[in-house]
């Protein structure tokens, strides 16, 4: 249920009166679009609340579950939220990719480890380091790179199955969104 709530949404609608699906060329209801489209007035708060929507419910899991002692059984505590902000139950199960989600839930289980840091490293890379402006490309190559680090880098095989599992379902997702969008090139924006 955490997941479900399309902050990315919600915050332009209630607050600037606008429809950030509409308004996006590929009609996804994600933070990228809500820069894109409204700015950082909008995208900041937006960008905290999808990215804590993943990190509250993974961290008090993690205090509450203590999830050694759970295996595989927490996996699907780290995808509910992602899957939910896919697959949105209040808004017909349409949602958006997931990323900023996912990010929420890589803090809660890894901070300071070297997967979270290859997956910042990589997204700052692709986004300021080889400025690939398409982001339906930039989010393709972030995460087939995560994927492959995932599954060569984490021992963990509950946090190998969650995040090779988050990573795949990203990147059908993403793919979905490219074909709605007409792969268009995207027109680079003042916010981007």
């Amino acid at each position: 249920l955490s997941g479900s709530v399309l902050y990315a949404s919600l915050i332009p609608r209630v607050f600037g009166h606008m429809d950030v699906r509409e308004l996006s060329p590929d009609g996804n209801p994600g933070t990228a679009n809500v820069f894109s489209v409204c700015g950082p007035k909008y995208g900041v708060p937006t960008a905290i609340l999808e990215f804590a929507k993943g990190f509250a419910p993974v961290t008090a899991a993690w205090f509450i579950l203590r999830p050694e002692q759970m295996g595989m059984l927490y996996v699907p505590i780290i995808l509910a939220p992602v899957i939910g902000h896919m697959f949105s139950a209040f808004n017909h199960f349409r949602g958006g990719v997931g990323i900023a989600t996912t990010f929420g839930t890589l803090i809660a289980v890894f901070f300071g480890t070297r997967l979270l840091v290859l997956l910042v490293i990589i997204y700052s890379l692709v986004r300021w380091g080889f400025r690939i402006k398409n982001r339906h490309k930039r989010s393709t190559i972030v995460f087939v790179t995560f994927l492959i680090g995932t599954l060569l880098l984490e021992t963990n095989s509950v946090y190998r199955m969650a995040y090779s599992l988050l990573s795949t379902l990203i990147l059908v997702k993403n793919r979905a969104l490219k074909r709605r969008a007409g792969n268009v090139n995207e027109v680079t924006l003042e916010y981007e």
